[in-house]
């Protein structure tokens, strides 16, 4: 008479612990793409002071929501152009340059797309004091 499968017995149980283990890599596979999201998603610009003129050699990082180290940097071109890869998410973008202020902003970045945006920094009177600038 054939013996029956008793899923507590040795062939039984590591049928299980295959399908599971299986799964489970399925499921972190699919975890670890949808992060990765679209190679074509990224964050571009353009860095100006307040009249509208190029800010080359900008410093632009971009910090995941809430995450305290950058997720990418770069600095803007010689017409303040600037290009960053990204996932789909909440960003924080911080953009500085020696003699304006400093700014941060936060934008949404739709996987498979381009965002754009025009960053606009201000002359920091400060500094220009510092250097001994007149304004």
């Amino acid at each position: 008479m054939p013996e029956s499968k008793d899923p507590e017995d040795g062939e039984g149980t590591m049928a299980m612990k295959s399908v599971l283990t299986i799964s489970l890599l399925a499921a972190f596979g699919l975890a670890h793409s949808a992060k990765a999201g679209n190679s074509d998603t990224s964050i571009a610009g353009t860095v100006r002071g307040s009249q509208g003129a190029a800010i080359h050699n900008a410093v632009i990082r971009i910090f995941d929501e809430g995450a305290k180290n950058a997720e990418g940097m770069t600095t803007a071109d010689e017409h303040g152009s600037f290009h960053l890869k990204a996932s789909d998410g909440l960003y924080d973008i911080f953009v500085s340059a020696p003699g304006f202020s400093p700014q941060c902003k936060r934008l949404q970045v739709k996987d498979g797309r381009t965002t754009t945006y025009t960053l606009k920094l201000r002359i920091d009177p400060v500094s220009l004091k510092e250097r001994g600038d007149v304004f």
